[in-house]
């Protein structure tokens, strides 16, 4: 398999620490006084409620602008949550299995009642309202629940399936299933069909590491990768975004064409061409989650914290700058081992300048302000300028 890299792919970066969103805190604990459990997943019913959940059997529950808690009967922690277009509510637990709540009643399905594997970690839950069916990703394979049954998806029955251990998942529009699996293998599972794509630890150079999987109204995939940031998949072709931020670990798109990213620290938000990290006093300090609702609102979580929901439109936000006016870089692309030339406009703008591989390794940094003549062997390079407190990266290629 060939992986395709975006050779010319501008991206501005902008870090705005204090750059305002429109956002509303929640604290749902102050209900009963009750002691605040750590928020790990969101979830979402058809009517728009939406669900927090994490290390307890506590469910907080979003409704028409009020908060209600209640509890599934069990303690364990709460790793995915969703609800189906007819009041059902779907519920998965470390270790134990599937939770179901229908008709106010409870019916938990696992190893012992059922197919349903035994002491399973969950990644990823989706509902597909067109075929009624629910999907889960577990260690040990993929489940579908449909019509009060279930089916397991795994290695065993269906080779093309390399891994059974699924991370996280997404629902494609035509209804097909996304997943990402723990050796880093994108698979995918459309009319009864599997196949898989090794991208991770399979490829020498390309040792890709998933942790989050996401798509977008586009229907392109994109991914969070702890050593390679952020990538997206388009037509069987895998574009690096941005190689620079470390340790991403959460993605979320929008319907308006933004995807969100988190480390523990950050959260960023890509637009087109444009990147701001937001490390406001109301982003928390160290996040667990995000999540989209279908309205388009963004739902973050952290350790300790309120949750924040993020609202569409920042009146606040400012116009890029066009990287070409005030940063000329040529030959693109650049033989092996030829002057690769970076002109800035205003050199006393100009904070550093620093050079990353693919691996993310830095090769070469500068803090002169003047022009740099660059010999660099043949690959896929990154180009780090913090330039007037803001950064630019450019991707180039050297043939």
């Amino acid at each position: 398999m060939k992986i395709y890299i975006l050779s010319i792919l501008i991206t501005f970066y902008i870090n705005l620490r204090g750059q305002e969103l429109n956002y509303i805190s929640h604290e749902p604990n102050i209900i009963n006084n009750d002691e605040y459990e750590e928020i790990l997943t969101f979830g979402e019913d058809a009517d728009g409620t939406i669900y927090a959940a994490g290390n307890s059997s506590k469910i907080y529950k979003y409704n028409n602008g009020e908060w209600n808690i209640f509890s599934i009967p069990a303690s364990n922690k709460i790793q995915e949550i969703t609800g189906d277009g007819n009041g059902n509510l779907y519920i998965v637990t470390q270790n134990e299995g599937l939770w179901i709540l229908k008709n106010n009643k409870w019916n938990l399905l696992n190893s012992s009642n059922s197919i349903y594997p035994d002491s399973p970690q969950h990644g990823g839950i989706a509902w597909d309202k067109k075929t009624q069916s629910l999907w889960v990703g577990t260690d040990k394979g993929l489940i579908q629940f449909q019509n009060d049954s279930l089916h397991i998806y795994n290695h065993t029955a269906y080779p093309m399936m390399i891994d059974d251990d699924i991370k996280d998942l997404v629902l494609d529009s035509d209804g097909s299933i996304w997943m990402i699996s723990h050796i880093s293998t994108l698979v995918h599972l459309k009319n009864n069909k599997i196949t898989s794509q090794p991208v991770g630890w399979n490829l020498e150079l390309y040792n890709l590491v998933f942790d989050h999987i996401g798509i977008k109204s586009n229907g392109n995939l994109v991914f969070a990768s702890p050593n390679y940031g952020l990538i997206t998949y388009d037509l069987n072709k895998f574009n690096f975004i941005d190689t620079t931020v470390e340790n991403l670990f959460l993605v979320a798109p929008d319907s308006s064409g933004n995807i969100w990213t988190a480390n523990k620290n950050t959260l960023y938000q890509y637009s087109q061409d444009t990147v701001i990290s937001y490390e406001n006093s109301y982003i928390p300090l160290f996040i667990n989650n995000i999540f989209i609702s279908s309205d388009n609102h963004l739902w973050i979580a952290g350790e300790n914290d309120p949750l924040t929901e993020i609202i569409p439109e920042n009146p606040n936000s400012e116009t890029p700058i066009n990287i070409n006016e005030i940063i000329l870089i040529y030959p693109i692309p650049v033989s092996e081992y030829g002057n690769l030339t970076i002109e800035v406009e205003n050199p006393g703008l100009l904070k550093s300048l620093t050079v990353f591989n693919l691996e993310n390794q830095k090769i070469y940094k500068t803090d002169n302000n003047y022009t740099q003549y660059l010999n660099l062997k043949k690959g896929i390079y990154l180009l780090s300028i913090d330039y007037n407190k803001k950064r630019y990266l450019k991707k180039i290629i050297v043939k």
